[in-house]
């Protein structure tokens, strides 16, 4: 039994294949073919909006006709979906988001040409988002993490979007670029992004937690100091509390420091290049040896 026609009537596949295909998502404006379709199960899931169902879901959403075949059990979707074989990340779709992208940047975020050309940014036209590339400390590329530009709208209540079984955990954003034993950490990508351009080796860890494979990344990159440049805010504050007094970078033989705003910024995206050196001017200098 397989579920081939029902799709293949309804979506337009840019990826086909006998048991899996990769679609243009129907439930947002896609233009790059996020929906992966199970062909043999009848089930979806889109990696960029989260949109998941069978082709009940999706028939009673465009409505039109169920197919004859058996309808497969939504209580069971979320088990299914997990079993999925993804397609491997391929960084030529980065060359999609080029064209115009160091113009947007400079006008959402200042930020200059030779930042958006280190960090590889670009900007999605079609879906008018920014795109922020992910890669391993290795270089390998993960995905792309997706900024709202605006606000909130239909299918985009989140400002960020992350691929699919994005490895959050394991992933320090950045990491690939450090040439410093000393280091700034910061929650957001896009403030590590900020901190980079007033002259610091600068990651993200994507959230309030800083875990032991995190770490285990700033050990292999050689780094022996870290500043914390959390959020100005009470969840940010918090997880510097918690990091401090949890003793994740002692025990990797990791020097801590604290950078303390001085200002109502809510984070280091909203400083100057001049406020973040200023800020960081008593942890440590910008110019440290190198580790490669």
């Amino acid at each position: 039994m397989t579920y081939q026609p029902f799709f293949s009537q309804h979506l337009k596949f840019v990826r086909d294949g006998d048991a899996h295909a990769m679609a243009i998502c129907i439930f947002h404006h896609d233009s790059t073919g996020d929906l992966s379709v199970d062909l043999d199960r009848g089930l979806y899931f889109c990696h960029a909006c989260g949109a998941a169902g069978n082709t009940r879901t999706m028939a009673h959403y465009l409505e039109v006709s169920e197919p004859i075949e058996m309808v497969p059990d939504l209580s069971r979707i979320r088990l299914k979906l997990r079993r999925l074989t993804l397609p491997e990340p391929d960084e030529r779709e980065l060359l999609m988001y080029k064209s115009g992208a160091a113009e947007v940047w400079k006008e959402e975020r200042e930020f200059n040409g030779a930042t958006v050309h280190k960090w590889g940014l670009g900007y999605d036209a079609m879906n008018d988002c920014l795109t922020i590339p992910v890669r391993a400390y290795s270089g390998r590329y993960i995905g792309i993490i997706r900024r709202r530009i605006g606000p909130e709208r239909e299918g985009w209540e989140m400002k960020y979007r992350y691929p699919f079984r994005f490895p959050r955990k394991s992933t320090l954003f950045g990491a690939h670029l450090i040439r410093k034993r000393s280091v700034v950490i910061t929650e957001g990508s896009l403030d590590a992004v900020k901190v980079s351009m007033a002259g610091y080796d600068a990651v993200a860890t994507l959230g309030t937690h800083l875990s032991p494979e995190q770490v285990s990344v700033l050990s292999k990159c050689g780094v022996s100091l870290v500043a914390l440049m959390l959020d100005n805010d009470n969840a940010g504050r918090e997880a510097t509390q918690r990091i401090t007094e949890g003793g994740v970078l002692r025990r990797a033989g990791i020097r801590l420091a604290l950078a303390e705003y001085n200002t109502t910024a809510k984070d280091p995206g909203e400083l100057s290049t001049r406020g973040i050196k200023q800020m960081l001017s008593g942890v440590f200098l910008a110019r440290d040896e190198t580790t490669c």
